[in-house]
C-alpha cells in the first residue's frame, strides 16, 4: 500500500506532495476541494479489509477539530440528530447526483476525548439537511466518533455515484484543490444577512420605517458583543437606513422596537442599551435623530434594557414598555417617549434575577392592552399576560418545563383573523424553535428556523404573513430567516 503524504503552509494554497504515481481513471476522477483544511496524511485504502465488510472510502489523518470543508457546491442530504451509533456524519450531493460523505466528525469536547461534545463541537452552522452548501465552507471538525473511537483521529471520507455505488476517492484527492482554511458559507435562500458574513447577533423589530417604500421595514439591532450599531433594511434586506446608538465604548448590545410614539404618523425606533450601561432608553427616527431618552430603572442598575411598544389608550400614540435585563429584578415598566412613568410592576417573583422580555398589544375598541411577558435566563419558559396596571390575566409554559434558558417574546395580529397572536423563542441555550399562541395561551403551531442541532439565544419579529427570526448569541455570521406564517 502506498502512503500518500501532504504538508500545507497556512496561507499557501497548494501543497508539497511526494508520492509513486498510480493510473487515474477519468471515470473516476471528480473535480474536487480537498475535504480537510490544513496538513493530512492518508493512502488509497479503498478495498482494504474491514470487520464484516471492506472499506468504502479514504482514510485522512489528521488532528481534532482540524476543518473540514465542502468538497463541491451541493446539497446537504444527510445531517443526522442526535448523534446516531456510527458517529457524527454529513453527505452531500452534488449537481450530478454524486454524494460526498464525510464520516467520524469530532463528538468530544475540545481537548478531551469524552465523547460529550455534541453537535456544535461536530457540525458548522449552515450545515443542515435540504440546505445549499458551497465548495470550501466549514462542514464540520474531524474527530473519532463512531466506530473510530479507538483509532487516530481521521476522516472518513466517501463518494458514492448517483446510484450509491462506492468508488475509490484517491484519483480526486490527488488532484483536487487544497484550501488552507474555509470559505465563506452559502446563503440560504430564506435568508437575510444584516451585517454582511461579521459574526454579529441581532435583535430585530418590524415595522413601516419608511412610508414611501412599499411594504414593512426590518429593524436589528447589534446583540452583545457588537457596538450598538442599528441598521433598517427593506423586506429583501436592502439597505434603507443605517446609525449608532450615540455612546462610546459600549460593546453590550441594544435592543429594538418600533412604534409612533410622538403621534406624528411615523413609526419611530426605540432602542433599549444592553448589559453594561445605565439602564437608557432612546428615541430615533430612521436617520438616527434622538427624538427622546431617559433611563427606564436607577441609573446605576447595568443590567441592560428590553423594549416594546404599544398603543393603549387609541390616541394614536403609542407608549413605550420596558423590561429590566439580568440583575436587576422582573420590573416591567411603561413610559412616554419623554420619560414619563405611567405603570410598573414585577412579572415575576422578586427574587428573581434573570431578567424579563417584554411585548405589547395594542388596545382596539373591543380589547383592552395587554403586556406579554417572558422570564429570562434561569426562569424557565414561563410566559405571562398583564393588563397594564399589572394584574395577571393569563400564564403558560412555552415548550418543556425543564427549559431554564429564558423566553424572548413577539405579538403580532393574525392576518386572517385579526387576534393577537404570541410568537415565542429561546432566549438561550435553545433550539431555533418558534411556537405561537393565542392571547389566552392555546398553543398553535411550531417551527424550527435554524439547524435542529443549534443551541443558542434567538429573537422574533412578525409582520402580515411574514416572521423574521434572528441569532443573538455573536458566534456565527448576522442571519435574519424570513419564513411565511401559514409555514409553521
Amino acid at each position: 500500500m502506498k502512503t500518500f503524504w501532504a504538508f500545507f503552509v497556512p496561507a499557501l494554497v497548494g501543497a508539497f506532495v511526494c508520492f509513486v504515481p498510480q493510473p487515474v481513471e477519468a471515470a473516476v476522477v471528480r473535480s474536487i476541494t480537498f475535504p480537510v483544511a490544513g496538513a493530512t496524511r492518508y493512502s488509497d485504502d479503498f478495498g482494504a479489509p474491514r470487520v464484516g465488510h471492506t472499506h468504502e472510502g479514504n482514510d485522512i489523518f489528521g488532528v481534532k477539530m482540524q476543518p473540514l470543508v465542502a468538497a463541491v457546491d451541493g446539497i446537504a442530504r444527510f445531517v443526522p440528530f442526535p448523534e446516531p451509533s456510527y458517529g457524527w456524519y454529513v453527505s452531500i450531493e452534488d449537481s450530478d447526483g454524486y454524494r460526498y460523505n464525510y464520516l467520524h466528525i469530532n463528538n468530544d469536547t475540545p481537548g478531551t476525548d469524552d465523547g460529550n461534545g455534541g453537535p456544535m463541537n461536530a457540525y458548522a452552522p449552515g450545515v443542515e439537511r435540504g440546505w445549499a452548501i458551497k465548495r470550501g465552507q466549514l462542514v464540520g471538525y474531524m474527530g473519532d466518533s463512531g466506530n473510530a473511537e479507538t483509532t487516530s483521529t481521521h476522516l472518513h471520507f466517501e463518494i458514492r455515484t448517483p446510484d450509491g455505488t462506492a468508488f475509490s476517492p484517491f484519483a480526486s484527492l490527488r488532484t483536487a484543490n487544497h484550501l488552507s482554511g474555509p470559505t465563506q458559507p452559502a446563503t440560504q435562500s430564506w435568508e437575510l444577512l444584516p451585517f454582511s458574513q461579521f459574526r454579529v447577533g441581532t435583535n430585530v423589530a418590524v415595522g413601516d420605517i419608511a412610508p414611501e417604500i412599499p411594504g414593512t421595514e426590518i429593524v436589528v439591532g447589534a446583540a452583545a458583543g457588537s457596538a450598538p450599531q442599528i441598521r433598517i433594511m427593506n423586506s429583501e434586506g436592502g439597505a434603507v437606513g443605517n446609525f449608532f446608538v450615540p455612546i462610546r465604548n459600549f460593546f453590550g448590545g441594544v435592543d429594538v422596537a418600533v412604534g409612533d410614539v410622538n403621534g406624528d404618523g411615523a413609526q419611530d425606533i426605540i432602542a433599549g442599551l444592553g448589559s453594561g450601561a445605565s439602564p437608557h432608553v432612546y428615541t430615533f427616527d430612521r436617520n438616527g435623530a434622538i427624538l427622546g431618552e431617559f433611563d427606564a430603572y436607577v441609573p446605576f442598575f447595568r443590567g441592560g434594557v428590553r423594549v416594546s411598544t404599544a398603543d393603549f389608550d387609541l390616541d394614536g400614540t403609542a407608549e413605550i414598555i420596558t423590561g429590566a435585563g439580568p440583575g436587576g429584578g422582573p420590573d416591567v415598566r411603561t413610559y412616554s417617549m419623554t420619560g414619563r412613568l405611567f405603570s410598573s410592576f414585577y412579572a415575576y417573583t422578586s427574587k428573581f434575577r434573570g431578567g424579563v422580555d417584554v411585548a405589547g398589544v395594542a388596545a382596539t375598541a373591543t380589547s383592552p392592552t395587554r403586556i406579554v411577558t417572558g422570564a429570562g435566563r434561569g426562569g424557565g419558559p414561563d410566559v405571562r399576560i398583564y393588563s397594564q396596571d399589572g394584574a395577571i390575566r393569563n400564564s403558560f409554559y412555552s415548550g418543556s418545563s425543564t427549559f431554564h434558558g429564558g423566553m424572548r417574546v413577539s405579538v403580532a395580529l393574525d392576518p386572517g383573523s385579526g387576534e393577537p397572536t404570541i410568537f415565542t423563542v429561546p432566549a438561550s441555550s435553545g433550539s431555533g424553535v418558534i411556537r405561537s399562541y393565542t392571547i389566552d395561551g392555546v398553543p398553535r403551531d411550531a417551527s424550527s428556523i435554524y439547524e435542529d442541532w443549534w443551541t443558542g439565544g434567538y429573537d422574533v419579529a412578525v409582520t402580515g404573513n411574514t416572521i423574521y427570526g434572528s441569532i443573538t448569541t455573536n458566534n456565527r455570521r448576522s442571519s435574519l430567516s424570513k419564513v411565511n406564517w401559514s409555514s409553521l
